[in-house]
């Protein structure tokens, strides 16, 4: 079996995506996702931000153009869990 990426997308305002690896096996991928913050759809970038899980502070990790379909490479550990947040710059 292959691993899978499991996530949950909470929206306004920005969005933010809580992504977790279930297995014991690294995992990357690429997480396809539509805007579902209308504002995001206002601007053409975007900045993704990563939380720090240990001190709960956010730090950019890069910008994104925004489109219908947007897209964010991940490298998750074996069962790590990660959350981003994509908001107007």
């Amino acid at each position: 079996d292959d691993p899978v990426l499991k996530a949950a997308l909470f929206h306004g305002p920005g969005q933010c995506i809580l992504m977790g690896n279930p297995v014991s096996a690294p995992l990357r991928t690429t997480l396809r996702f539509e805007p579902r913050d209308s504002r995001l759809l206002n601007h053409l970038n975007a900045e993704v931000e990563e939380q720090d899980a240990a001190t709960g502070s956010w730090s950019k990790r890069q910008s994104i153009r925004v489109m219908r379909q947007m897209s964010v490479d991940v490298s998750l550990g074996p069962q790590e869990w990660r959350a981003l947040r994509i908001s107007t710059p």
